[in-house]
């Protein structure tokens, strides 16, 4: 499988630090210094990149709209999305995830890190997995980070799989805030308890009607119940 990153940056010292350092790691890397062409090299069928750098302050289009244009192609849907960008506020971090992107890095940022990040969401897609949850109301495709709740679908981003699947994987255990944290920072996202929360209430939104099978334990973790369950109040 080809390893490519697409970086979409308009600072050319930073893009082709960028393009060296992945060279070296046996990436192919291509360069887009303005969003029109990281857009259209992004959408490009004959070469689609395994990962996409995307800066946010870009001539043109900016990086937040980039991110939300790509999540409405068929083509780029899944394609990990990693924003690099001085603007790290956590409204604006909060609205990078919620545009699509898999995760954030705030410059300036380590070279090795984002390597290791980068190598963390290529495994995840080189890995795959087939397993599939199904309890008649909602079913959760592992293989294809697709939920389908009461015929409905709709596909998850890198952070709502890993969170999904972690809870799925052990339906009516609590899960602690800590163990989530642990498996998202394991999967190359990197959440705070305030951050996870939030992970959380977008999950339930992007599962729609069916997001009442996370339970809350509040200040302690979440629980995955299933449809067949009633969900239980959250305690205080």
């Amino acid at each position: 499988m080809t390893r490519s990153v697409l970086v979409i940056e308009d600072d050319q010292d930073i893009a082709e630090s960028l393009r060296y350092s992945l060279e070296r790691q046996n990436f192919e890397a291509r360069v887009a210094l303005t969003g029109e062409v990281g857009l259209a090299a992004a959408l490009d069928q004959a070469n689609p990149p395994s990962v996409i750098l995307l800066d946010l302050l870009l001539p043109g289009i900016n990086g937040f709209e980039i991110c939300r244009r790509l999540r409405r192609e068929p083509l780029t849907l899944l394609t990990p999305i990693i924003m690099l960008t001085a603007r790290a506020s956590p409204a604006e971090v909060a609205t990078g995830l919620a545009a699509g992107a898999d995760d954030y890095m705030t410059k300036p940022f380590s070279i090795r890190e984002l390597i290791e990040r980068i190598e963390t969401l290529v495994r995840r897609i080189e890995q795959g997995t087939r397993d599939v949850y199904d309890d008649g109301k909602i079913r959760f495709d592992f293989a294809e980070m697709r939920v389908i709740c009461e015929g409905v679908a709709a596909r998850l981003n890198s952070l709502e799989f890993v969170l999904l699947a972690e809870l799925a994987a052990h339906p009516g255990t609590l899960t602690t805030r800590k163990q989530l944290i642990d498996k998202l920072w394991e999967a190359g996202h990197y959440e705070d308890a305030r951050s996870l929360d939030s992970s959380i209430q977008r999950l339930r939104l992007v599962m729609q009607s069916c997001g009442e099978v996370i339970e809350t334990e509040a200040g302690v973790g979440y629980r995955f119940v299933g449809a067949t369950a009633a969900p239980a109040p959250e305690r205080e």
